[in-house]
């Protein structure tokens, strides 16, 4: 798109004129185009990802892919169940960067079938841990100090009495 003039990146207001990347993965032809190329710019991904650099472009739409997302609203783009597909990305930087930027956009891309359609990609639930499961890991990790309470709050506001009591040793 860069070479048809498709994609310009005139507009922007953080590094006109250039794309800025952490990396790049593809054919010789890729690794040609971006060899000496005074219009691509490598920086770290700490850099690149960081909301702070993404929201100074104005109108910034970041596209993001996700593997799953559940009826809550949870989106996957990193692992399938317990493994990893395609590692820990630039996702939250740029969806955080993008909904600050003027007139910014996130987008989180999703097919809605899997595996030659025989799978849905939108779930009732996660793979992994049930959010039961994952807030009691959640208080057994915060400080002892915390613990109760942080047990006694979300027993009130969301499970009722369905989670064990403060004498348990699940958290502890």
């Amino acid at each position: 798109m860069i070479q048809n003039g498709i994609v310009n990146n005139r507009y922007k207001t953080f590094y006109p004129g250039k794309t800025v990347v952490s990396f790049c993965f593809g054919t010789q032809k890729l690794y040609d185009f971006v060899d000496m190329n005074s219009y691509v710019e490598f920086y770290l991904s700490t850099y690149v990802n960081k909301p702070a650099n993404i929201v100074k472009n104005d109108n910034m739409v970041a596209i993001n892919n996700a593997l799953e997302v559940d009826l809550s609203g949870q989106v996957v783009s990193d692992s399938i169940g317990n493994h990893f597909y395609s590692g820990i990305g630039g996702q939250v930087g740029f969806v955080t960067g993008a909904s600050k930027s003027k007139n910014g956009k996130p987008i989180i891309a999703l097919p809605s079938r899997a595996k030659n359609g025989e799978v849905s990609r939108i779930v009732a639930t996660l793979q992994g841990k049930s959010v039961r499961e994952r807030v009691l890991e959640l208080i057994r990790v915060a400080h002892p100090q915390f613990r109760d309470d942080l047990l006694a709050q979300i027993r009130k506001k969301i499970f009722g009495s369905r989670l064990p009591n403060k004498h348990s040793n699940r958290y502890s």
